[in-house]
C-alpha cells in the first residue's frame, strides 16, 4: 500500500502506525505477557460505580503508562495479563522494557486523572 501512494503522501503516518499496531498484536499473540493477580486490603471500601484501572510504567516516577486496561469492578482477587497489544504507543512495545512497574487503581468516575478517594 505505501509503495502505491508514495512518499509524500498524508496517509504514510496513518499507514505507519497501522502497521506498528499490528505488528504488536502479532507479538502478543506470539509471546511475552505479564501476568498480575489484584487483591484487596479489608480497609478498601468499593464504591458503587467506578473502574479498575491496571497500568504498567517504565519506572515508579513515570506518568504516562507503557500500557493499560480498564476493567469494571468486580469480585477481588482480578486475575488478568498485560501484553504488547495492550501498549498505548504501538511505537513503544511493552516487550521492549527490561523491567516495568505494575500499578493498580480503583477509580471512582473512570477518569484517567488521579482524584482523592481514588485507590
Amino acid at each position: 500500500m505505501k509503495t502505491l501512494i508514495g512518499k509524500d503522501d498524508p496517509r504514510n503516518q496513518t499507514l505507519d502506525q497501522s502497521i506498528a499496531r499490528a505488528q504488536l498484536a502479532l507479538n502478543s499473540a506470539a509471546g511475552a505477557k505479564i501476568a498480575i493477580t489484584v487483591k484487596l486490603g479489608e480497609q478498601v471500601e468499593l464504591p458503587e460505580d467506578g473502574v479498575l484501572i491496571i497500568s504498567a510504567h517504565a519506572s515508579a516516577d513515570a506518568a504516562m503508562p507503557i500500557a493499560a486496561k480498564r476493567l469494571p469492578l468486580s469480585k477481588f482477587p482480578v486475575s488478568l495479563a498485560l501484553a504488547d497489544s495492550d501498549s498505548l504507543n504501538p511505537v513503544q512495545a511493552l516487550s521492549s522494557l527490561d523491567s516495568v512497574v505494575i500499578k493498580a487503581r480503583i477509580d471512582r468516575d473512570g477518569n484517567v486523572a488521579t482524584k482523592q478517594g481514588d485507590w
